[in-house]
Formats: structure tokens, C-alpha cells, sequence
């Protein structure tokens, strides 16, 4: 993964654990995060994101994806319609019996304070800036529609 800008306030982290005995679990790590990016699929859907897509197959990254971690898609995550604005960047700490799901959803996002703590300049600001996806809410209420929905799961 690449770079996170964590201001806080301007976005919403949370940490996802299962266990190995979950039936939620998958040994295949490019599906094993596809239940959760459904899941906010459906948060960010009830408060009014609803053309977006649950990524699939591979990381995808270019040389600005592999520095800026929203620049790059991965397997559950949640992207726009066209598959370059991520909503839901998730990644995943795995052992032989947890894994632990990280998921960030930004709020607010200016691409050219993280551009400016750099030491190499990031050339496409705007380009950066359109990748992405921006939560209308507070960082409570969208955190809320997400544990309210993994709660269904039980």
C-alpha cells in the first residue's frame, strides 16, 4: 500500500477482525475482502453514494498508486463507477489464524497538503485530487451504517 494523509476528522478508519474460524474467512486474499467492501458498498449507498462498484481481481497501481495509497485499486474496495474514484480504500494484516482489515473513507481530501509534505512532487495534484471519493457525512454516522450492517451478519 502507499501513502494515507489521516487528518482527523476528514475521514473514517476502521479496523475489521476475523478469525480464521469465521465463516466469513477465505484463504484467497484477493477475495477475502469482498464481503466487507460489499458491506460499505451498502453504508455508503444509505447515505447517498450509490454508483459505485466492489473492486475485484488485483492490486492496480501505477507509479502514483504505488506512492499515494487512494491512487491504486485493490481487491474490496469500494471505487466509483469508472473504477479510478475510490470511496473505500481496505487493506489486510493476516495470520495463519486472524486477519485484520484496515478501511479508510475520506470526508474531506486535499490532494495538495499530502503533495507538499513530499519530497518528490507529485506532478498530477489534480489528477490525485479526482481519484479520490469524498463521504458526504460525518465520519460517526457512516461508521454507524457500517456496524449496524456487520451486525445483520450475525
Amino acid at each position: 500500500g502507499g501513502l494515507m494523509l489521516l487528518v482527523p476528522g476528514e475521514h473514517l478508519w476502521l479496523d475489521v477482525d476475523i478469525g480464521s474460524d469465521d465463516p466469513l474467512w477465505s484463504n484467497d486474499v484477493q477475495t477475502s475482502m469482498a464481503w466487507l467492501g460489499e458491506i460499505w458498498q451498502r453504508a455508503l449507498a444509505v447515505v447517498g453514494v450509490t454508483d459505485t462498484q466492489v473492486a475485484s481481481g488485483g492490486l492496480v497501481a501505477d507509479e502514483l498508486g504505488q506512492l499515494v495509497c487512494f491512487a491504486g485499486r485493490g481487491p474490496g474496495e469500494v471505487m466509483g463507477p469508472t473504477g479510478m474514484t475510490k470511496y473505500v480504500g481496505i487493506s489486510q494484516r493476516r495470520t495463519r489464524d486472524q486477519a485484520r482489515f484496515q478501511c479508510t473513507s475520506y470526508m474531506t481530501w486535499d490532494a495538495r497538503v499530502l503533495a507538499e509534505l513530499l519530497a518528490e512532487p507529485i506532478t498530477d495534484v489534480e489528477r490525485l485530487t479526482r481519484m479520490v471519493g469524498l463521504v458526504p457525512v460525518s465520519p460517526r454516522v457512516l461508521a454507524a451504517r457500517v456496524f449496524e450492517l456487520i451486525s445483520e451478519l450475525d
